[in-house]
């Protein structure tokens, strides 16, 4: 777990860090602030018309104001693409916080507590919270941008350097950060900060960009703004995907497709979605624990929080109702007593995960068992087959219909059925049918193992 902030109040409910003896934002009028120094400086009500994808990415999400601020002006705009918005916390604000901070501006207040109900877990790493209906999609990473950013899959586009002053905070703009910058913009990409002090301006130029002064916000004298060399490149998303299998992977896929506006055609042979191995009685919902945090608890843990977010309150999703809500796993096997042995040094909430003896598992269940174990308050089941229902609410499910053959053609791959006749034309296939997809590629390494989805 991460070092949360330590926060005290000034005037206006101006929030401050007092590890680092600065404000999040501006006493004046944050929100003005925000406006000037990163939307109105980054001339986004031009760089991002008419884009089918832009990409921000900020360095110290903060209080979320400028996350906030920027879905604002996006909806505003009429954009009609995806907004990509990455964002890099060391110190992450209880939620509690956040809706103080943001609470004086009743213009924010509706994407304000979406952002609160969904911010995820004290967990390391990076978190995705969907705004679909606003087609925005927030990629908040918890953790030392040093140690993270380098692991950003996208191109972007606009630069928010937004941490703590130089003076305060030298970490955040240090040489590793200005090269990862360089390294993961796109051409042409803009970028803007508060600072304009010489160590930033210095680590941009040697980032290559062009950088100038400009005005500072209010009582400030000045700022930097920035633009990378180059024309920038646009991304195309592809108008239709096709899917093969409506188990979970499909389904899920289509979802996420479907939340950021692209077309699904979902194929399934059988004449119901989830007929094979997804098609369980019902899924444990729960995070998988390691003994020590790594990349690969750290994909399962949110993981976990993101299946969490997208299921909320729905129907498909239960909880314990007679005892106390959330599941317990027992320590069994030597992977998971190891797990219980370190459980003090994960450092997680109690709200997320706790290790109880035998003792107190046996009085939190009602009935005697012999082993130590862990118990997990938010979690519960699933049922899989209305998950997948859910899921495919907007896509065009093609039930009965097996795919027999894919053909590639200079432009497109074609599906044929059975009887050879056509069943579409798509940019991309997407292939989600298990151990049936060596029907189409006979080569690729798929190995089955039993007793594992």
């Amino acid at each position: 777990m991460l070092k949360k902030a330590n926060i005290s109040w000034k005037e206006n409910n101006t929030p401050e860090n007092t590890d680092f003896g600065d404000i999040y934002f501006s006493k004046e009028n944050g929100l003005d602030e925000s406006s000037y120094v990163f939307i109105q400086s980054n001339d986004l009500e031009n760089r991002w018309r008419d884009t089918e994808v832009y990409n921000i990415a900020e360095l110290g999400f903060g209080t979320g104001l400028n996350f906030v601020n920027t879905v604002k002006h996006w909806v505003s705009s009429s954009n009609k693409g995806i907004l990509n918005y990455y964002s890099f916390e060391k110190h992450p604000l209880e939620s509690s916080v956040v809706s103080k901070a943001l609470g004086i501006w009743p213009e924010l207040k509706v994407v304000t507590e979406k952002l609160v109900s969904n911010l995820p877990d004290n967990l390391p790493g990076f978190h995705r919270i969907n705004f679909p209906e606003y087609k925005v999609f927030l990629n908040l990473c918890y953790g030392d941008a040093n140690d993270y950013l380098h692991r950003l899959n996208s191109n972007i586009d606009t630069w928010y350097l937004d941490g703590f002053a130089p003076s305060k905070n030298p970490e955040l703009w240090s040489d590793d950060v200005f090269k990862n910058i360089s390294a993961k913009s796109n051409q042409g990409a803009s970028v803007a900060t508060f600072s304009a002090a010489r160590i930033v301006k210095d680590g941009l130029k040697n980032a290559g960009f062009e950088v100038t002064l400009k005005k500072g916000y209010g009582r400030k004298r000045d700022m930097l703004v920035g633009r990378f060399s180059g024309v920038r490149t646009k991304i195309k998303i592809p108008e239709k995907i096709a899917i093969i299998g409506a188990g979970l992977a499909g389904s899920l896929t289509a979802f996420a497709l479907n939340q950021r506006g692209i077309g699904c055609d979902v194929f399934e042979q059988n004449s119901f979605v989830a007929s094979q191995s997804s098609g369980a009685a019902a899924g444990v919902m729960m995070p998988y624990l390691s003994a020590e945090h790594n990349l690969r608890s750290e994909f399962f843990l949110n993981a976990h929080g993101l299946v969490k977010r997208h299921i909320g309150d729905k129907e498909f999703f239960s909880q314990n109702s007679s005892l106390e809500a959330g599941v317990v796993r027992l320590a069994i096997g030597k992977t998971q007593e190891k797990v219980f042995s370190n459980f003090k040094n994960l450092n997680f909430d109690s709200s997320f995960a706790r290790a109880l003896s035998a003792k107190e598992l046996s009085e939190l269940l009602g009935f005697e068992v012999d082993r130590n174990g862990f118990y997990f308050p938010n979690s519960g089941w699933i049922d899989p087959r209305k998950y997948c229902d859910f899921a495919l609410a907007s896509a065009n499910l093609k039930l009965n219909t097996k795919v027999n053959n894919i053909e590639k053609t200079k432009d497109d791959f074609i599906l044929r059925s059975l009887d050879g006749g056509v069943l579409g034309g798509y940019e991309k296939i997407i292939i989600s049918n298990a151990f049936e997809a060596k029907e189409f590629y006979p080569d690729l390494e798929i190995n089955v193992n039993r007793g594992q989805l």
